[in-house]
């Protein structure tokens, strides 16, 4: 019977193979440090496994397995029944290249694939490649690094498979123009007689500026909560101001009145600072606004705690969440003051840049015996989360933002 139920458990897994998201710190790895991956999922059964997982490293067939095992006292007990499930793994120094990350879970006679996702290492030790990025189209221009001196020339580069012609600067630089290619990351190939072959795995990736799913490797994405210009409550009229500075180099953001915020993907290698301010026009020209927080990556987490929020009858107020990851149709909120009250739902819809959205009125709230509100916001396993609390005066129109510290 036993043995029956570890096969129907195994079997069950494939499903939801879906159900998974993964990070990596550094976001883009590289084969002279560690790499560290986090794993949430919503695993597929109700037993836990073993942490931390089986670290299998196939350089040849480049696969990376993480086996997830199981206790021989709790394997044989488990059922089909989803489990919020997150771990960090430390996949140790990687050597350079593209390959096939796997969760796999050791639950039955077979492993069983749970979630699946592609890990690039870039090789930054046989070259400094600047800059290590670059368009589809062809024609960045390229230096490469050498720690050893370049041997006199002839000197054969290729890059992507494709040879192209190169300028020696000095003995350890050479200069070359990328070709084009198609996106993704290539290999960079030196070859001379004297020299001999060098190859650096993943050294330069392409990417497509118009690709509607901008690659996680090449781009973070900045969220900008607000981006509202017009007409709002009570006379008012907003306006919005969000400035992103790229490498010393300022620009301020049309409105494109996304009540869900805007996405701005940014180059990892650029030198990126951002602002936004929203306020109301109708109030006063002078008027300074208020400053919202601009939100990177690392900041959706779990879940999220926003503390002290001031109460008062004058005052409205909305919850805004954000999610990224494993889509979900609904939000939790609970609030530390109110013991009674069962978490509350609000539904999610899907936003700009691949994110889900969703707002709750906390304005009944404030008409209570609470100075303040701490709030708790959560959405499940395998959905990472970023939210704030915009309130209100109704007198005045000041807006007050309360975001995660």
């Amino acid at each position: 019977m036993i043995k029956s139920i570890r096969i129907l458990c195994a079997l069950s897994i494939a499903p939801l193979l879906h159900a998974a998201t993964f990070r990596f710190d550094p976001p883009v790895p590289t084969n002279d440090t560690t790499t560290t991956v986090t794993l949430s999922a919503a695993w597929p059964t109700s037993c836990a496994p073993l942490t931390p997982p089986r670290v299998l490293i196939d350089g040849g067939a480049k696969v990376i397995t993480l086996r997830f095992e199981y206790s021989k006292l709790g394997d044989g007990l488990c059922i089909e029944r989803p489990l919020p499930f997150t771990t960090s793994v430390n996949l140790g120094v990687v050597p350079a290249g593209v390959y096939d990350l796997v969760a796999q879970s050791a639950l039955g006679t077979i492993p069983t694939v749970v979630a699946s996702t592609k890990l690039v290492v870039r090789d930054v030790k046989t070259f400094t490649v600047i800059p290590p990025v670059g368009t589809i189209a062809g024609g960045t221009q390229l230096r490469v690094v050498s720690p050893e001196p370049f041997d006199v020339e002839p000197i054969h580069v290729s890059i992507g498979g494709i040879e192209v012609p190169v300028m020696l600067l000095d003995p350890h630089t050479i200069h070359l123009t990328t070709p084009p290619h198609a996106a993704g990351a290539a290999d960079l190939l030196v070859e001379s007689v004297m020299g001999g072959t060098h190859l650096a795995p993943a050294a330069f990736t392409y990417y497509d500026p118009n690709a509607a799913t901008p690659d996680p490797f090449v781009f973070a994405p900045l969220l900008f909560p607000i981006d509202l210009a017009g007409a709002g409550a009570f006379d008012a009229q907003w306006t919005t101001e969000n400035v992103l500075e790229v490498d010393g180099i300022k620009t301020k953001l049309p409105v494109t009145g996304s009540a869900a915020g805007v996405i701005h993907p940014v180059l990892r290698i650029d030198t990126v600072n951002a602002n936004s301010r929203i306020r109301d026009l109708s109030r006063g020209a002078l008027n300074a606004g208020t400053e919202v927080p601009v939100v990177r990556e690392n900041d959706f987490k779990d879940r999220i705690r926003l503390l002290n929020i001031p109460t008062g009858k004058n005052y409205r107020t909305l919850l805004r969440v954000w999610a990224s990851g494993e889509p979900v149709k609904m939000f939790l909120f609970d609030m530390d003051q109110v013991a009674s009250l069962v978490s509350s739902p609000a539904p999610l819809k899907p936003a700009q840049g691949g994110l889900l959205y969703g707002t709750a009125d906390l304005t009944p709230f404030f008409d209570g015996p609470y100075d303040h509100l701490d709030v708790t916001v959560h959405a499940g396993a395998a959905t990472r989360i970023w939210a704030m609390v915009s309130i209100t005066n109704n007198d005045t129109q000041q807006v007050t933002v309360i975001s995660p510290q």
